[in-house]
């Protein structure tokens, strides 16, 4: 794992600390937060963060800056958005996007 995703991961680790549910699983070369069985986040290798915000929110949430659809190879990942390093630099940023990842995957059933 980089420097920057592990360094992503414990900013992660501190805000979901007393989140009960929460579980980590290396994925994509960084660590998904998984919430009963759903991926919330996850860190990658350059140091974005992949956040889960569901497709209703991605046409509001993709105009601001650093901030696009999640790319896997060629593929377009459903509900997925990429928000780039400096849009998450800050506690208060980095939490207003865990935020809206946790709101979408709390209307997730479990698996």
């Amino acid at each position: 794992m980089s420097p920057q995703s592990e360094a992503l991961a414990a900013r992660l680790r501190r805000l979901l600390a007393d989140t009960p549910n929460c579980e980590e699983k290396p994925m994509f070369g960084g660590i998904c937060f998984m919430h009963r069985g759903n991926m919330v986040v996850c860190t990658t290798a350059n140091g974005t963060l992949m956040a889960r915000v569901g497709g209703q929110a991605i046409a509001a949430l993709t105009p601001q800056p650093g901030v696009n659809r999640m790319q896997m190879g060629t593929r377009t990942m459903r509900d997925f958005l990429e928000i780039a390093p400096d849009q998450i630099a800050q506690d208060d940023r980095l939490e207003t996007w865990l935020a809206a990842a946790q709101r979408f995957v709390s209307t997730m059933p479990s698996k």
